[in-house]
């Protein structure tokens, strides 16, 4: 079956073929009609006999009806083969001229080759019409068997992807259930949090009401405080102009006395010793003692008199403590003793002394001593009063020693003062 090797797809010849023979059929027919339709209008034409008409219209009459029968018939027939070209355009579409030649070429190859003995059928078998049938017979069966194999092949693949399909709305149904389980899960903890929210603020409104309640009451109270602040400050502003009545009273009674170390009153005490430690003293940051304080360290006897043991210096201060070196000694140990006092005259943990310089001194020693003593929290003020707890004298003594003599002050000499500033 040479032809069916040679050509597999052969719709389009036999297309071509039904079109070709559908064609030549209509063909003849048409002029048929048409020469029944001319004999027709022959039979029915009754020429005019003048001989002289110039127009080329020619007048006749149609006496048996032949001519209208011929061109209604002709009609038909053409309107009938239109529809049927029409029909055949629809399935196989518009016919293309050089298509069908080229297609008819291959035609006249196709049928040379089978007279020539190129097929396995034989010439007298090919070139007949029952063996062209034939040959599209077992063309339709190939083509059969073809569109089957095809068709099974699309339904396998259609199950295959319904099975797929099936697979996958298992999975998107599992994935539903779990979406929708957390979907509970989630409305769970909006209502949790919803709770949780509502107690939160409920809480909230009666810590605020708590809040503005001790706000009130604190307020009251800082008021009472005020009040009692302002009475205090009233009634110590009393003691303090008694005090200074009382002192104008014995000014003239007193006499000023000179520094002495055995009349000094303790500023702390030693609370422990240790090699690696040092000295540690019970006055802090709350007494007003800083970093760099120094304080002779004295241990005092049951008569009444002291020893100096070394000069004690604050390297670490906390609250209510304070640590420190002996200033130039390396073991403490075998020195300083538990118990041992500390005094500075120019430190007090109660309140600031006040110190003056006599008038020997000039403005720039006066501002030097004035910027060391208020590191002990001391002050150094210009004029001598009741109020004064010490005055600065220097190798001479100057105006203002006389009158210290009569009002109580103490008097100190600046090496002594400096000796316990560290200078």
């Amino acid at each position: 079956m040479a032809v069916v090797r040679q050509r597999q797809n052969l719709v389009p010849f036999i297309i071509f073929m039904v079109l070709f023979v559908a064609s030549t059929t209509g063909l003849v027919l048409v002029a048929i009609e048409l020469s029944n339709a001319r004999q027709q209008a022959d039979r029915g034409f009754n020429p005019s006999q003048e001989p002289k008409v110039k127009s080329l219209v020619l007048s006749y009459t149609d006496k048996a009806g032949g001519l209208k029968l011929a061109l209604l018939k002709a009609d038909q027939e053409i309107g009938r083969l239109r529809k049927k070209i029409e029909s055949f355009e629809r399935v196989t579409g518009k016919l293309d001229p050089t298509k069908l030649e080229k297609e008819m070429d291959q035609l006249v190859e196709r049928i040379l080759k089978i007279q020539e003995g190129g097929g396995e059928e034989s010439p007298a078998e090919a070139i007949t019409l029952m063996g062209f049938i034939h040959l599209l017979e077992k063309e339709k069966i190939l083509l059969a068997e073809r569109l089957s194999d095809q068709k099974k092949a699309r339904e396998e693949e259609k199950a295959e992807l319904a099975s797929r399909i099936r697979a996958e709305e298992t999975k998107v149904s599992a994935k539903q259930i779990t979406i929708d389980q957390r979907d509970v899960e989630i409305e769970k903890l909006r209502h949790t949090m919803s709770q949780d929210r509502a107690t939160a603020q409920h809480e909230a409104s009666g810590l605020r009401a708590s809040l503005a309640e001790v706000r009130q009451q604190s307020k009251e109270e800082q008021d009472a405080m005020r009040e009692r602040i302002k009475i205090l400050e009233t009634g110590l502003a009393d003691a303090r102009y008694q005090l200074r009545v009382i002192r104008k009273e014995k000014a003239f009674e007193a006499k000023g006395t000179r520094f002495e170390k055995e009349r000094e009153p303790a500023d702390g005490k030693v609370i422990l010793v240790d090699r690696h430690t040092g000295v540690v003293v019970d006055i802090g940051r709350k007494q007003g003692v800083s970093r760099g304080l120094r304080f002779q360290v004295l241990t005092q006897k049951s008569d009444g008199t002291r020893i100096t043991r070394g000069e004690f210096e604050a390297k670490t201060v906390f609250p209510e403590i304070s640590r420190g070196i002996l200033v130039g000694e390396n073991n403490p140990v075998d020195i300083v003793h538990k118990g041992a006092i500390i005094i500075n005259p120019a430190f007090d943990p109660g309140r600031a002394k006040i110190f003056v310089a006599d008038t020997t001194f000039g403005a720039a020693e006066k501002q030097s001593f004035r910027d060391i003593l208020s590191k002990y929290g001391s002050v150094l003020e210009d004029k001598l009063t009741i109020r004064t707890d010490y005055l600065i004298i220097g190798p001479r003594e100057g105006k203002f020693v006389d009158r210290a003599e009569k009002i109580g002050g103490i008097i100190i000499r600046e090496d002594e003062l400096n000796a316990f500033l560290g200078r």
